[in-house]
């Protein structure tokens, strides 16, 4: 026995919103990384010349490292639900163990190592301890 096509076509359609949420993912995670590496050089570029400059630069970092961590959050937190209505159609019709797996990932990821979890965090964190540091110096 097996499963209906509409149910190989619904799976497929999540497939294609996982894949849609991947991609605006990596795009986040670029303008993250792009916005935090000019954010960082014009920190230093400001450091021993104007520290008013600097603590600007802090503060733009983390309030980006806030915003962009709270849409990836969410994008993780859609695929997430994206994979749990895959699972559960898949069940209601009973043809789960017949059918492809959704996604190619056959274990549980540690949810803080993935990139769009920490990174944000680490960012932040690294804008706070600029920002003291330059308060110290100054």
């Amino acid at each position: 026995m097996s499963a209906p096509p509409t149910v190989y076509e619904f799976v497929s359609v999540i497939r294609e919103m996982i894949r849609h949420e991947d991609t605006v993912l990596n795009h986040r995670l670029s303008w993250m990384w792009t916005l935090q590496g000019l954010l960082f050089a014009a920190a230093g570029v400001l450091w021993d010349k104007d520290w008013r400059g600097v603590l600007l630069m802090g503060l733009v970092g983390l309030l980006a490292s806030i915003s962009i961590g709270y849409s990836l959050a969410r994008g993780l937190r859609a695929v997430k639900e994206l994979l749990s209505i895959a699972a559960d159609q898949k069940q209601r019709h009973g043809e789960g163990a017949e059918m492809p797996p959704t996604i190619g990932a056959r274990t549980k990821a540690v949810d803080w190592l993935l990139p769009g979890r920490l990174l944000p965090w680490v960012f932040g964190l690294a804008w706070i301890a600029l920002i003291l540091l330059r308060l110290i110096k100054r």
